[in-house]
């Protein structure tokens, strides 16, 4: 009896430290980007596999305080795509059937929680058929804290901004412009 409450205690305080993101929340500013990219076109894309490097983790341990994570169970590569995909449906240029698709593969995702401050990295190499593969890499600072748990915290809310400033950083990359068709 006292080995099945200790496991059940144990089990309730690993969890209770676990921090885990926001849903995404698409950027006004890059779903008007894209818009503007795409005036005048009827060019549509989809948004294929993305997958993510053997050694990238679907959670990442934070100053022993417990794990960071994507919410609802989802891996960072997935979370990503669906980021994505939300902002080109709103920008109005996804179309799954479309034969310009996006692939890409989660090279690296890292943060740091110091108390001088934070930062999330992450690199992916996207591809589609229009262009040869290629690399966007980000380090998106924000606020940390002295306190483990706090700190923690702030790691998982700063990844949805991390995330928007990935994807700016995608749509603005010229290989991004050569497969929705821009002339910029």
């Amino acid at each position: 009896m006292i080995r099945i409450l200790t496991i059940a205690l144990l089990s309730i305080v690993v969890t209770a430290c676990a921090h885990v993101s926001q849903p995404y929340t698409p950027s006004a500013a890059n779903i008007e980007d894209i818009k503007q990219l795409t005036s005048g076109s009827t060019i549509k894309m989809s948004v294929g596999n993305f997958t993510a490097d053997k050694d990238v983790q679907a959670s990442i341990m934070c100053r022993g305080e417990g794990p960071v994570s994507a919410p609802g169970g989802k891996t960072f590569e997935q979370y990503i795509k669906d980021a994505i995909v939300q902002e080109l449906t709103i920008a109005r240029i996804f179309d799954q059937s479309s034969d310009r698709k996006l692939t890409a593969v989660l090279n690296q995702i890292d943060f740091s929680s110091a108390m001088s401050g934070g930062r999330w990295d992450i690199m992916m190499t996207f591809s589609a058929k229009e262009v040869e593969p290629f690399v966007i890499r980000i380090t998106y600072p924000f606020d940390s804290s002295f306190v483990a748990y706090t700190a923690c915290n702030e790691v998982a809310q700063a990844l949805p901004l991390a995330t928007q400033k990935l994807i700016n950083e995608l749509i603005k990359h010229p290989s991004f412009l050569k497969i929705i068709g821009a002339t910029n």
